[in-house]
């Protein structure tokens, strides 16, 4: 009888050591790093799902907003420094104008993470944000790769060996949305067949990814 894979909670990985650094995200970490020591309130970390934002905002504060549950009354539970989440997905424009105004008179940071830039309709909000320094995650080159695989698999307490490891990082698409799904894939083939992630199964999941495509 074939076992039904359920879907189970795993370890999230959030901390500076657990970030993978590569020449794709290096600046955005750098910024993150000299904070206070910024030219201005805030700064940008632009990039797709997958690509570390949320990893770099919980790395940058515990102090944590998505910004479509931004409200004008909305005060953070500290003043130092506060992450914005997924922007793109404001809804409120007012009240992301009033948490830049109350953080920067504190003297505060905010990190600002989106997908892409949004497109603001408020003058005073536009004006402010574009005058914030953008950093882009570029899609992930192989060292990346393999270092975001190795830590997925770690999360769900999966430990391929390097040659599985080397097989995926040669055939992968370079985008993170294949790296992710690559894990979720062969996570869920493990589970089913009550075995490891061999390269068997890795080719099993690339042949799937490349029929979603």
């Amino acid at each position: 009888m074939k076992q039904i894979p359920l879907s189970l909670s795993y370890r999230t990985l959030r901390t500076r050591d657990d970030f993978c650094v590569s020449d794709c995200n290096a600046e955005a970490v750098a910024w993150i790093d000299r904070c206070p020591d910024w030219p201005g309130a805030g700064v940008w970390v632009i990039g797709e799902p997958g690509s570390g934002k949320t990893h770099l905002a919980a790395i940058f504060s515990d102090n944590r907003v998505e910004a479509s549950d931004l409200a004008e009354t909305f005060l953070p539970e500290r003043t130092d420094r506060i992450a914005v989440e997924n922007v793109e997905r404001l809804r409120d424009e007012r009240a992301l104008l009033h948490l830049l105004n109350f953080m920067n008179g504190r003297g505060g940071r905010v990190l600002l993470t989106a997908r892409r830039m949004p497109e603001i309709a408020l003058p005073d909000l536009r004006s402010r944000l574009n005058s914030l320094p953008q950093v882009h995650l570029r899609m992930p080159d192989d060292r990346l790769v393999r270092a975001v695989l190795a830590h997925e698999f770690q999360a769900r307490h999966i430990r391929p060996d390097d040659a599985v490891l080397d097989y995926a990082v040669a055939r992968l698409p370079r985008s993170y949305a294949a790296v992710h799904q690559a894990v979720r894939l062969a996570d869920g083939a493990s589970l089913a067949g009550k075995k490891g992630v061999t390269i068997p199964v890795m080719k099993q999941v690339l042949e799937n990814l490349e029929k979603e495509e």
